[in-house]
């Protein structure tokens, strides 16, 4: 599927943020904590189904092996931990439940629905109200609804009787005022936005030799070269392995 680059920034965010140390070190923690394996478990042979009726709640129904007095806390310990994603969303707790529990990057939960989860999102208000008032008590609503906001506080009210060319037009004549009401909350912190997608051959490449570290640059260079059919210089292997480390820290 295509997508937008509003949606593919995000997944650029979320694939630096599972990279960073600090994450691998919580996983590793709430694993070890609510007995998982420490690589995940292995799928399910009807994996496909499992993602699109996926539910925390009926985890069980396709990992026996997970029991049911474990998904409180695993609901709460992902709760910790995309609470440093600055986008509220359930297809972002699915996807990090999963990643938990099979040590897997499912992408293809963000497109599950009418639209896709990004920096841009498209919504019904009604249905959204509608949603929060069935599957949560009034107060944990309330705070949904709030961490829902703070991930789009800049609102472009559409009328039904809108047009494509109408809307394109109203964006470029008020640019500046939605420039300046998004810069109100904008966190300088947040490298959400920022990053840009490496050429998909060269970030495996790259990912490959981090993986590799711990061996000589004689072997890594070996490898690279049967894996790839990169012949590369000796001195490229440690500059490489460095900024993939840096990256990890600073993520």
């Amino acid at each position: 599927m295509n997508v937008s680059e509003s949606e593919q920034k995000l997944f650029n965010f979320i694939s630096e943020f599972i990279k960073s140390q600090r994450f691998q070190d919580k996983i590793k923690e709430i694993r070890k904590n609510l007995e998982i394996p420490k690589n995940g478990y292995l799928l399910p042979k009807n994996h496909e189904v499992f993602l699109v009726d996926f539910l925390l709640i009926t985890v069980h129904k396709y990992l026996p092996e997970f029991k049911v007095d474990k998904i409180k806390p695993l609901n709460l310990a992902i709760k910790g931990l995309v609470s440093e994603i600055p986008i509220a969303d359930s297809s972002i707790n699915n996807f990090f439940t999963l990643y938990t529990l099979f040590n897997k990057e499912f992408y293809e939960l963000f497109y599950g629905g009418l639209d896709i989860t990004g920096l841009c999102k498209v919504e019904d208000i009604y249905d959204f109200i509608a949603e929060y008032q069935f599957i949560a008590p009034p107060e944990e609503a309330i705070e949904i609804i709030k961490k829902h906001f703070e991930a789009y506080p800049i609102v472009i009210k559409l009328n039904p009787s809108i047009s494509q060319n109408a809307l394109i037009s109203f964006i470029k004549k008020h640019w500046t005022k939605i420039q300046f009401h998004l810069s109100q909350y904008k966190n300088g912190q947040t490298k959400l936005g920022k990053l840009k997608k490496k050429n998909s051959k060269i970030a495996e490449r790259d990912e490959f030799i981090y993986q590799n570290r711990d061996k000589n640059g004689k072997e890594i260079r070996g490898l690279v070269q049967e894996k790839f059919g990169v012949n590369l210089p000796y001195e490229y292997i440690p500059k490489i392995i460095s900024r993939e480390k840096n990256k990890r820290q600073k993520a």
